[in-house]
């Protein structure tokens, strides 16, 4: 156990490390139908191409890039989901935030 802002669970820790050990943390802006913006923090596996532009923590031997534009208040955690073989990381605790500023 780490005391760093976002954990990982076991079994999403046991997935990446047959890939890489590293994920991203980052800001996605999800338009609405109407018009509206959201943005939604998702997970991906590896490395940013630029990783001046995130901040690097280390979780659990992983290493995890945040991006900036995440404001973390409550402890994060990056969870795997699966359907019927397909895998795929998702966030939990992440606050969405309006597209404007």
């Amino acid at each position: 156990m780490t005391d760093a802002p976002i954990t990982i669970a076991d079994e999403a820790r046991a997935w990446l490390g047959k890939r890489e050990a590293a994920l991203i943390v980052r800001n996605a802006t999800r338009n609405g139908c109407c018009g509206g913006s959201a943005g939604v923090p998702v997970v991906e596996p590896g490395k940013p191409r630029d990783i001046n532009d995130y901040r690097v923590m280390e979780v659990d031997g992983i290493a995890v890039y945040l991006d900036p534009r995440i404001t973390i208040s409550n402890p994060l955690t990056v969870r795997l989901e699966s359907f019927m073989g397909l895998r795929r990381l998702f966030v939990e605790g992440a606050e969405l935030s309006s597209g404007r500023e």
